[in-house]
């Protein structure tokens, strides 16, 4: 049996290669079609994932294992998860295209958010996001209101 924090490495792997025909995604013609968003904050000597995709699969996990899976079941989880998907349709193209997913550093946030055709990647201090000091605050935000709602059901 893995240990946790295995398994929640294997939990990030599996999202982070999930492709947009995994849950049907269809793209439409109208912008840059996000099928996943990936909020990933450091700690020290660790990080804590936000997961969530288009179909609505909602997840948070700690890199040294333990969290949380198919949150999208509770109402006000699965409608703060939309609001994210689609405020990280704006925030896509301002983001560095990558094909590598390294974890934030300690006080970092990273974002990765999927389309078809790329991953897209941002990484600046929580301390800024926090501040409203970094053009992706909103997108931090939401992600925020999401873990909120996980937390207020006492998922975690």
């Amino acid at each position: 049996m893995n240990d946790p924090a295995t398994t929640s490495a294997s939990l990030r792997a599996l999202a982070l290669s999930r492709t947009p025909e995994d849950g049907g995604f269809v793209p439409s013609a109208s912008g840059p079609n996000v099928f996943h968003v990936l909020m990933e904050t450091g700690l020290n000597d660790a990080a804590y994932s936000l997961s969530r995709f288009f179909d609505g699969a909602t997840s948070l996990y700690f890199s040294r294992g333990g969290g949380v899976i198919g949150c999208e079941e509770h109402r006000t989880v699965k409608e703060a998860a939309i609001a994210l998907v689609s405020l990280a349709n704006d925030y896509a193209e301002r983001m560095t295209a990558t094909t590598e997913y390294p974890l934030p550093a300690t006080g970092f946030v990273r974002f990765y958010v999927r389309t078809p055709s790329a991953t897209f990647t941002s990484e600046t201090s929580e301390k800024n996001l926090g501040e409203k000091r970094d053009p992706a605050w909103p997108l931090f935000y939401s992600g925020h209101a999401v873990i909120t709602r996980i937390r207020e059901l006492g998922l975690l």
